[in-house]
């Protein structure tokens, strides 16, 4: 790798040289050169100067002890000269300043003023040792002040190797970050990026797409990004000390000048760098001219060229020299509004960065819309996805491609919904009312993990995004669609094919703190916005977009199996509860809904994914809220499942008796808390004897009927005139006729069948049926444990707190 310090101008390009003493060739400190009096000639010395054939770089002491010069070139030749002035008061007898001089242990290529009223200089080289000093001369007019945050532009022009680097340099010295870009400094049309952080104290190195090197940020790289230490910490400097603008070494004014056709005014400075390794080198700076030229960028005065010349000694004792052009093309004091500049390039993992910040908490349900890009072949498709690790459910609706294995089934839109509980999964197209119900198929990596041969579970919220498996490092801050978000990226190398080894990368993009989204009844906060994958070696680049996350509880009618259950068992029932509707129900209908068919779990131990068809009324003449649902039978088929965790499903009859005899007990409780939507927790109970079967014709439309009849007025069970005594179990009534052919349009698959959702057919879908899965899990980024209850407590399911921390 070429040298990370070489370029910016801050006297880089001779970082390596060894040189024991200034080179008087090349130039002389400024302002060595001090004025004369009392001589032939009151002009100023020039160094170095021929004095009895030898060439003279410092005033002279004569035979009285005052110290003279040479005003021309050629003393032998003009005998002109003149007294030196380099100095005022102290106790350097008017000598001139030496540059650099050593100082409490450090070297100053420029006059100080640590200690003293004004300005000061040493006037030998050891200031420690002589303790010899004088106030400096006046060197002209000072260089303009550069703002403390710049972005500029320059083209590298290194004249002696013919080559040249073009530079965009990023300086925020108020928040302490710094990063440049060099297009052709590692080889041509290859981009080097490099990033400091002085507050993780890291420098970052990027070579082209995939080289990244973390390190230490240290005084070594003070060339490249130069810093400070205040207060035992190091910070970026303004610009001025970046680009070395008369700041760090004596600059003296020359005059005005021209460059491009740009009027300018320039200041010249000779540089020795001893505890570098040495070099000498002179730099001239070029500044427009207030006088005469008005930069684009509104600053008084703005830099259009830099010029370095110079040489020292290598390890080997070869003469190297500089040559070199800094040729700024912009300048502004304004940064991009983009904080992307300052953090590695998109799809560059650096192993070793420090996490500033952790991957954000993943909650235990979720909903969001996905918009699937893949650019490489102009594809775009779209997906709904809906999660709950309570209830243990999982559905995606979406359309298959004419190439998946999924188009078995029909290319028209699907709905998939897994039921973990019962290892059941339910494949609906709705089009033609069609369900194939079948085992949850063990390859399927959207939704699954395996515990053994035959044993799944539901992914927990971390696994659906793959936290956990692989480190993700905190990259900083970007914008998608207009919104500012945090992003994390990590490297794997287990997709697509987990055995192949294929490094694949993988960036989350969330919200970033102080952006509200209004998708749900609450405005949410650090919700996944993206998903980009890329694998650089298949050429396979996919990005999620994701809209319309939703961290809320989740409607049970999203996970509504009636579909495939139509000539299969079913009943419907009607019961009363206490409660004002008003303020219990009404904007919060299907959290309301949620707890009763909590409550109903509770009570009959059937489980919500085995309703359909809730509906709330209101009486007002009774002031009950009236609760209709219709309960289904057990799964139609055995799933796989946990073994170790056995699920015994309750039979309709069963579970009818149970919710009758807790209505008709007064144990029939649904509790609404403060967390939901009220302010002071609150019980609302059943009503007892309220209970009542209903029938309900296809378009939705319930008829009253009692427990012996199919017509007539309904009575509540266990009070019917015919019956005479409350019957053990609620039998079923007969049901009414139905429209349609008669068919019931479902495909039951057993578990011996090896049909069922595939790793191909997941794969079916663009490829990026993992990706989904992962969305899917990316959908629950985080927990939001504020006002959020674990409703599978409530509905008595295990959940795996330990997996969501």
């Amino acid at each position: 790798m070429a040298k990370l310090t070489i370029f910016v101008i801050s006297i880089c390009a001779f970082f390596g040289l060894v040189t024991s003493q200034i080179d008087t060739s090349i130039c002389v400190p400024l302002p060595f050169k001090p004025g004369t009096y009392g001589g032939p000639s009151t002009a100023p010395c020039v160094f170095p100067f021929i004095y009895q054939g030898k060439n003279v770089t410092e005033c002279i002491k004569d035979d009285k002890g005052k110290y003279w010069c040479a005003t021309t070139a050629n003393y032998d030749m003009d005998q002109q000269f003149g007294y030196c002035t380099g100095t005022t008061g102290g106790n350097g007898g008017g000598l001139p300043c030496v540059f650099p001089f050593k100082y409490t242990g450090k070297y100053y290529n420029k006059c100080i003023s640590y200690g003293a009223p004004k300005q000061w200089c040493a006037t030998t080289p050891d200031y420690d040792t002589d303790t010899q000093f004088g106030y400096c001369p006046d060197t002209g007019k000072g260089m303009p002040e550069l703002p403390d945050t710049f972005h500029s532009r320059m083209e590298w022009i290194i004249m002696n190797q013919n080559t040249s680097v073009y530079l965009e340099e990023y300086f925020d010295h108020e928040n302490d970050r710094a990063a440049i870009k060099a297009y052709g400094l590692e080889a041509p049309g290859v981009l080097s990026t490099f990033v400091s952080s002085y507050k993780t104290n890291e420098f970052i190195t990027i070579v082209g797409d995939d080289e990244c090197f973390v390190s230490n940020l240290t005084h070594t790289f003070d060339l490249a990004f130069p810093f400070q230490s205040i207060n035992g910490t190091d910070h970026v400097l303004s610009a001025g000390d970046a680009l070395q603008f008369g700041k760090q070494y004596q600059d003296v004014y020359v005059g005005k000048d021209s460059v491009n056709g740009i009027a300018v005014e320039k200041w010249s400075a000779c540089i020795y760098r001893p505890e570098i390794n040495g070099a000498t080198i002179q730099i001239d700076y070029y500044f427009t001219d207030p006088d005469y030229w008005s930069p684009p960028e509104g600053l008084p005065a703005v830099p259009v060229m830099a010029t370095l010349f110079g040489s020292g000694k290598d390890a080997n004792g070869v003469v190297t020299t500089i040559d070199q052009i800094y040729d700024f093309a912009y300048f502004s004091n304004i940064l991009p509004d983009d904080p992307s500049v300052f953090e590695t390039p998109p799809g560059t993992v650096c192993d070793g960065r420090d996490n500033v910040k952790k991957l954000p908490l993943i909650p235990d349900f979720f909903s969001f819309r996905m918009e699937q890009v893949n650019p490489d072949s102009n594809l775009v498709t779209f997906m709904d996805e809906w999660y709950d690790f309570p209830m243990k459910l999982f559905r995606m609706d979406f359309k298959p491609s004419g190439s998946s294995e999924f188009a078995v089934y029909g290319t028209n839109p699907m709905t998939l919904i897994h039921d973990f509980k019962t290892g059941t999964a339910y494949l609906m197209d709705f089009y033609y009312g069609n369900c194939t119900v079948m085992p949850i198929d063990l390859s399927n990596q959207i939704d699954t993990e395996n515990v053994a041969w035959n044993i799944t579970r539901i992914r927990t919220p971390k696994e659906f995004f793959d936290f956990g498996t692989y480190p993700y490092f905190y990259e900083g801050q970007r914008y998608v669609r207009n919104v500012l978000a945090d992003v994390w990226i990590s490297r794997r190398y287990d997709w697509p094919d987990p055995n192949a080894q294929t490094m694949s990368t993988w960036e989350w993009y969330f919200a970033a703190d102080g952006w509200d989204q209004q998708d749900g009844h609450q405005d949410e906060t650090n919700e996944p916005l993206k998903l980009e994958v890329t694998v650089p070696d298949a050429n396979i680049h996919y990005v999620a977009n994701i809209y319309m996350f939703n961290k809320e509880e989740p409607d049970i009618d999203a996970y509504d199996t009636s579909l495939c259950f139509k000539n299969l068992p079913k009943r419907s029932f009607q019961f009363a509860i206490r409660g004002d509707y008003q303020n219990y129900v009404k904007g919060n209908l299907h959290v309301f809904r949620y707890l009763v068919l909590s409550s109903i779990q509770d009570t009959s131990g059937i489980r919500p994914i085995r309703t359909q068809g809730t509906q709330v009324d209101y009486d007002a003449v009774q002031g009950n809220i009236i609760f209709t649902v219709t309960l289904l039978g057990p799964s139609p088929i055995k799933g796989i499942t946990d073994v170790s965790k056995p699920v015994t499903e309750v039979s309709i009859d069963a579970a009818s008796t149970a919710l009758k005899t807790a209505l008709d007990s007064n144990k029939f409780t649904v509790l609404m808390t403060a967390d939901d939507f009220v302010t002071q927790p609150v019980i609302l109970r059943g009503v007892p004897g309220t209970l009542r079967e209903v029938v309900r014709t296809a378009d939705g439309q319930i008829v009253y009927i009692d427990e012996t009849t199919t017509t007539g007025k309904t009575t509540p069970l266990g009070t019917s005139s015919n019956s005479g005594k409350t019957p053990n179990v609620a039998s079923p009534p007969t049901p009414a006729a139905q429209n349609g052919t008669g068919t019931t349009g479902c495909h039951i698959v057993s578990t011996s069948t090896s049909a069922g959702i595939s790793g191909g057919a997941a794969a079916g879908i663009g490829i990026a049926m993992v990706i989904l899965g992962i969305i899917i899990g990316f959908a629950g980024a985080y927990f939001f444990g504020n006002k959020t209850r674990r409703k599978g407590e409530k509905f008595g399911l295990e959940v795996l707190h330990e997996d969501n921390e």
